[in-house]
């Protein structure tokens, strides 16, 4: 549960916590937050430059009714 609560954005979480006191008339306990390592960007493999290309070229009206 402490894994999933994080991952989800604040929103979700009021949610969470509304419906568990709707149905429940308790308070969600909220777990401590998992400390976690910083980012480092010197561990991130390289972008593949072909793909970077042809994920800049805009799209083609071929074959999608040539709107």
């Amino acid at each position: 549960m402490t894994a999933i609560f994080w991952l989800v954005d604040q929103s979700t979480r009021v949610e969470l916590m509304q419906l568990n006191w709707k149905l429940y008339k308790k308070k969600l306990e909220i777990p401590d937050e998992e400390k976690q390592a910083p980012h480092n960007p010197g561990l991130e493999p390289e972008p593949d430059r072909e793909l970077t290309k042809l994920m800049e070229t805009p799209p083609s009206a071929v074959g999608r009714g040539g709107y």
